[in-house]
């Protein structure tokens, strides 16, 4: 076989935003798709163009240039809300909803270290930690760690190369006969731009004064309110003050701090240049950065002349604002690059006659489903229907959403909420008449902070181990269990050939316990399971 690869250009030919469908289609001339070596590219920048802003003295930069962005662990996979493929005649193969969520899910379980460095290098993801440069941002400062007075943080222009990995379809080890049914590929892109970037920023589960906050341990410090605040050195009370020297040592165990600073560590703070940021004094005040500095080993926020001559508060708290409109992301040259192989003309021939024969040529492919279950808030216990009936299935994987709360800048929107307001204690499901496993798994311990003594529950593990292996990928990494909490069930085990049929199944449930609920929930359940494409000389239909 001769193996190759063509380009497949996006219906439109045109940049495009978040929130549109983007669609390729793969001509009948490529016979034979090597799905193993396709992927979507294309270059990606937040706000229209790359660049820096420049202001005049006093302005605030456009939400744009005001936060030190992140796809985080996720990558540009956060852009795909859902992936449908189809055959250019209509005949939908698969269509995976959320699918930015399910690889969220996926991402913070079944990679290793070298998989996270490789991913920073082609498809966009990066860590939450600030500095000069970053994947999608550059903080300029000179060689005295000074930045450029009145000028923006700079927006980088990425290009990203992403394999659609979930897909059955895509990424199948079998070449598929494009040239008996040509594909489409249709991807709705996420419209909430906070589900695929958000800011980067010292997490609560790092500050030394937050270890114990639960609630602030996925959140990135510094933003929005003086939860995760950093002070200011002294007691600013000029009527015509220019500088904010920020407090770089623990004050009351209410504040995140600097530590040393040195000139090259100044942008790696929340703060830069065209921000407002607030200063909870005796009243609160707002003030506009128009560039920071480094002295006696400490950050200087310069900014424009505010009057603090009413403040008496010694060390206030300081945190940047979070602009009411939200940012806008804006995807160019895209690109299917397809794989291809040549097969030889018994290859073809062999396909052509399994074509014409009764049974048809099949072709197999493992996919994902979701049945979704409204979580109303205040509901500690529930049992939610699992409505599947496909024949061949493996795996069950499920984990919440919060659908009431409005999407946050300092956090991964894509993780599930675990704290205070959600705290679930134990989950157990039901199939065919039998609760599995025979006792409730237990993961309350989930929802302690990471100053309370419990290792994970080995119940769990082995539960989310079988569950994943079942869907062919193995977990390499339980760093962050406690931030982003999948669970799960493996149908069969792992590597047997077997199926699971819930064509007949009686009922399939999830039943859940919470110690608290008072947020709005939406429960996934997607279900692993294989499908089987029949070609037919007069005919093609999806067996489930």
């Amino acid at each position: 076989m001769n193996v190759s690869s063509q380009i497949v250009y996006e219906e439109r030919n045109s940049n495009v935003g978040l929130g549109e469908t983007i669609r390729f289609r793969i001509p009948a001339n490529l016979l034979l798709l090597n799905s193993q070596e396709t992927y979507l590219k294309f270059n990606v920048v937040v706000g229209s163009e790359p660049g820096a802003q420049t202001l005049a003295l006093g302005e605030q930069a456009d939400v744009n240039h005001w936060f030190p962005w992140s796809f985080g662990e996720g990558g540009c996979a956060n852009l795909v809300h859902s992936l449908t493929v189809k055959t250019q005649d209509g005949v939908i193969l698969e269509q995976i909803t959320d699918y930015n969520r399910l690889n969220r899910m996926f991402s913070n379980y079944v990679e290793n270290s070298s998989q996270k460095n490789l991913k920073r290098l082609y498809e966009g993801s990066d860590t939450n930690e600030i500095k000069a440069v970053n994947t999608l941002t550059r903080r300029g400062i000179d060689d005295q760690g000074a930045s450029t007075p009145l000028k923006s943080q700079e927006n980088m222009e990425v290009e990203c190369v992403l394999p659609l990995r979930l897909s059955g379809i895509l990424n199948n080890q079998q070449p598929y006969p494009n040239f008996l049914a040509p594909l489409e590929v249709e991807i709705l892109l996420e419209s909430e731009v906070y589900n695929v970037i958000h800011a980067q920023g010292q997490q609560g589960s790092e500050a030394p004064n937050f270890l114990s906050d639960k609630d602030v341990q996925a959140k990135s410090a510094g933003y929005r309110t003086d939860t995760m605040p950093y002070k200011v050195d002294g007691t600013p009370n000029s009527a015509t003050q220019t500088t904010l020297t920020i407090l770089d040592v623990n004050n009351g165990n209410d504040n995140v701090y600097t530590g040393e600073v040195t000139a090259g560590t100044t942008p790696n703070f929340p703060f830069f240049t065209g921000q407002e940021i607030t200063i909870g004094g005796s009243t609160a005040i707002n003030a506009v950065i128009n560039s920071i500095s480094v002295a006696a080993n400490k950050l200087v926020l310069n900014i424009q002349s505010t009057d603090f001559s009413g403040n008496t508060v010694a060390n206030p708290k300081v945190w940047v604002k979070v602009p009411t409109s939200e940012p806008s992301m804006t995807l160019s040259e895209l690109q299917l690059v397809c794989g291809t192989v040549n097969p030889s003309s018994k290859q073809m021939s062999a396909i052509e006659s399994a074509v014409r024969s009764g049974q048809g040529y099949g072709w197999a492919y493992k996919s994902y489903q979701d049945f979704p279950v409204n979580l109303s808030n205040n509901a500690l216990q529930t049992s939610s229907l699992i409505n599947c009936r496909y024949r061949m299935c493996k795996s069950i994987l499920s984990f919440y959403e919060n659908v009431g709360n409005v999407k946050l800048v300092e956090v991964d929107n894509l993780v599930p909420e675990i704290g205070a307001n959600v705290a679930l204690s134990t989950y157990q499901y039901k199939l065919g008449g039998l609760n599995v496993p025979n006792r409730a798994v237990d993961v309350s311990r989930y929802v302690r902070n990471r100053t309370q003594p419990g290792a994970w529950n080995a119940n769990h593990i082995k539960e989310l181990e079988q569950a994943v292996a079942n869907c062919d990928y193995m977990v390499k990494d339980l760093s962050n269990a406690d931030q982003c909490l999948l669970f799960g069930r493996g149908l069969v085990p792992p590597n047997s050939g077997f199926f699971y049929d819930m064509s007949d199944n009686e009922e399939t449930r999830l039943n859940l316990k919470f110690s608290s609920q008072s947020q709005s929930l939406l429960l996934h359940n997607y279900v692993c399971h294989l499908k089987t494409l029949v070609i037919k000389a007069d005919q093609k239909m999806v067996v489930e």
